[in-house]
């Protein structure tokens, strides 16, 4: 998107084409910028709060623009274009926190049934109790979160939902430091019951919100914008990426070994030593399910669909691109593929940016998942890893 100079008027241009129907008065001339669109385009045009300004004597100069005018329910940027996306801020906080709680859950979950299997450093009498006050706390804390919040029922809902989380918080702690240290250790099993909690529970509250946002997956994540032609592109997409990060995979590695005055190891995956150590069809099976099935959509729709398009349209695309990378690449919590993650996140972002359609990501990371969860399972009846 660029500014186009031209007769004493200011046009908004993208792609080297006139795709911008808006004409702005100078601001000496009129004292105020005006908008003239044809009213199909008033129509479908989205309002953004800047002001535009154009300098220079030239007969056409051209500025960079750190927002988006558009002129049809999309918004375009660096003449790429994205449907434009009502989610409310408060609605995306509420969503993020009830993951946050949900995640946290499952690991008290995990060591309640540690404890069943092992036990623990207290008797049942006490760790009984408190892991259930502590997952009914957690529970309320969902339920609060989850509800809308009214201005005149602001201050007894923060209330509540600061006593819920704080208890579910100190009481899940207590419970985790009571079943010991062995509760921590990979299996397939736990890396199952974390994805449930974690992306499981993402599509349950992805769907409420967009109930609460009055659409549906199909129109929120543009599913019905040309689907063949996405899934196709994340398909070739995919294909071309592997390569590229197992290389990059390799070269983080490589570098964290060879890093001066720094004693790091590189680490390996959860998942990736879960299956090392399985031994049972159903327990790979199960990783595989939620590895490729579960984990990918639940990602792109947080991070690709909700997060990233609502950083965006409040005026920040290069935070919206660069900060929903690195955060994806972080929850994945190790350090070797963090540069490899990030970067894939950010092709994810492009993906979805040209395609207008969240199936085009969506199958570019299944896609990813299958081929390395399929190159794990030969190399371990290799005895490669």
């Amino acid at each position: 998107m660029r500014v186009v100079k031209a007769k004493g008027r200011l046009f908004a241009e993208a792609g080297g084409g006139w795709s911008a129907a808006f004409r702005l008065q100078k601001r000496e001339e009129s004292g105020d910028a005006g908008f003239h669109p044809s009213p199909r385009q008033i129509a479908h045009s989205y309002s953004l709060k800047a002001a535009l300004l154009c300098w220079g004597s030239a007969e056409r100069c051209f500025c960079p623009l750190p927002f988006s005018i558009v002129t049809s329910p999309r918004l375009g940027y660096g003449g790429i274009m994205l449907s434009a996306k009502p989610w409310k801020a408060e609605a995306i906080i509420r969503l993020v926190l009830s993951v946050m709680v949900c995640v946290y859950a499952g690991g008290v979950l995990l060591s309640a049934g540690h404890y069943v299997k092992a036990g623990g450093k207290a008797g049942p009498w006490l760790f009984y109790p408190l892991a259930s006050v502590a997952t009914g706390c957690l529970v309320a804390t969902l339920i609060v979160i989850g509800r809308p919040w009214p201005a005149e029922a602001f201050g007894r809902r923060m209330l509540t939902l600061l006593v819920c989380a704080y208890a579910g918080l100190f009481l899940g702690a207590w419970v985790q430091r009571l079943v010991g240290e062995s509760a921590v250790e990979a299996s397939i099993w736990r890396m199952v019951v974390a994805t449930l909690c974690f992306q499981g529970a993402g599509l349950f509250l992805i769907a409420r919100f967009l109930r609460e946002q009055q659409s549906t997956w199909k129109e929120g994540f543009g599913m019905l914008n040309r689907p063949r032609h996405a899934v196709l592109l994340g398909l070739v997409v995919a294909l071309i990426f592997l390569p590229l990060g197992w290389g990059l995979q390799q070269a983080s590695a490589l570098v964290m070994t060879h890093l001066p005055h720094f004693k790091l190891e590189p680490q390996e995956q959860l998942p990736v030593h879960a299956l090392r150590m399985s031994m049972s069809w159903g327990g790979r099976l199960a990783l595989g399910a939620a590895a490729v099935l579960l984990a990918p959509v639940a990602e792109e729709a947080v991070f690709r669909g909700i997060i990233y398009p609502a950083i965006k349209q409040f005026g920040y695309p290069r935070l919206a691109l660069w900060g929903t990378s690195l955060l994806f690449a972080a929850v994945h919590m190790n350090l070797v593929t963090f540069v490899p993650l990030a970067t894939l996140a950010v092709v994810l972002t492009m993906l979805y940016e040209r395609t207008d359609n969240l199936l085009a990501p969506i199958t570019a990371h299944v896609l990813f998942n299958a081929l390395n969860f399929a190159t794990l399972l030969v190399l371990q009846q290799t005895g490669g890893l």
